[in-house]
């Protein structure tokens, strides 16, 4: 089994603590996360790879996942972490910001999920 660990949501406060700690425990996480956040993220000198991923389009979740595993390495764990939130006024109800949580919150789970989950190898992990 590989050390590489998926973190979407990587570039956030909590996807880069969630990397910090997997480099103190062995494992080798690559923060995945919109090309902006990533770009605009202290990782600091930690061991931690980067990849931009839009997890709300199936066609870049390919992509970025197709390089992560490009050196023949197999990935040991998936944490989907990738989240937002578009707050709005009881009452006062956004459809447009509902639509988007909708798709990088819970669509964009399982669309990343749907791509990593085949490469996973005994002992892999996924976390939601």
């Amino acid at each position: 089994m590989g050390d590489k660990v998926i973190v979407t949501g990587g570039a956030g406060v909590i996807g880069r603590a969630i990397c910090r700690r997997l480099v103190k425990s062995g494992y080798r996480p690559i923060a995945a996360d919109l090309p902006n956040a990533l770009h605009n993220s202290d990782f600091g000198a930690d061991r931690i790879d980067l990849v931009a991923m839009d997890v709300s389009d199936r066609d870049s979740i390919a992509e970025a996942v197709t390089s992560v595993v490009a050196d023949g390495e197999t990935v040991a764990g998936l944490v989907n972490c990738a989240g937002i939130l578009r707050d709005s006024f009881l009452g006062e109800l956004d459809e447009v910001k509902l639509e988007l949580m909708f798709q990088v919150n819970i669509a964009g789970m399982a669309r990343v999920t749907d791509v990593v989950a085949p490469l996973l190898t005994e002992g892999s992990a996924i976390v939601n």
